[in-house]
């Protein structure tokens, strides 16, 4: 085994023990997408825990990794995707334990709002398996332009793999308004209205159901 082959199964493990993960398609996952994939070229910007306490230094909210090699990345840590804007990849554990409750299974279909760059859709990818079909969204132009490149680089290795897309906010409004405008997710029924102008209308409604896997 590589040795960030065994860093990856580590990250993995660590996952399941920080989040309590009980999947264990999620763990295998999580041990075989490379994150660096998904994040560009290092070194990388990383979110300080110190920015809790001193949220008003912009300074310190972030830090540098030590060098550009990938296992700096396999850490329960937040990665910017844009510092600028203070957006990043997504507490691992956090994401985790979201995923692990949507009990996904080979064969599902899911749908991924806010997608970034695409290194969570890859990893439900790898767990709905080839026979899978995945939309992931992402309104912001630029990252799914982004997401989109890095999936399909990612999948076009891959000897089978599920169906995956990624939208832009036009593609995707289309998308909800006209394939899925009501969708029966994990707390609730989601539901798009186009007629509101705004992507970011999607109005979660009060119905309570059992956890269940997205329809659309």
């Amino acid at each position: 085994m590589r040795e960030l082959d065994a860093i990856r199964q580590y990250y993995a493990e660590e996952l399941r023990a920080v989040a309590n993960l009980q999947s264990e398609a999620l763990v295998r996952a999580f041990a075989k997408v490379p994150r660096e994939h998904f994040l560009g070229p290092g070194p990388w910007q990383i979110l300080n825990p110190s920015h809790l306490i001193d949220d008003n230094n912009e300074a310190t909210y972030y830090r540098d990794t030590a060098d550009a090699d990938p296992k700096q990345l396999y850490h329960n840590i937040l990665v910017a995707i844009d510092a600028k804007r203070s957006l990043n990849n997504g507490q691992p554990s956090f994401v985790a334990t979201l995923i692990d409750s949507l009990e996904l299974n080979p064969g599902d279909r899911v749908l991924h709002i806010g997608c970034g760059t695409g290194y969570y859709s890859a990893i439900m990818a790898e767990v709905i398996g080839a026979d899978g079909h995945l939309i992931a969204v992402e309104v912001d132009s630029e990252l799914a332009v982004l997401a989109r490149s890095n999936l399909e680089m990612f999948l076009k290795s891959k000897c089978s793999r599920p169906t995956v897309a990624a939208l832009n906010r036009s593609r995707a409004t289309q998308f909800l308004s006209t394939r899925a405008p009501h969708i029966r997710g994990r707390l609730g029924w989601i539901r798009f209205d186009p007629a509101a102008d705004s992507f970011y209308r999607l109005r979660f409604l009060t119905t309570p159901i059992r956890p269940i896997r997205a329809k659309y």
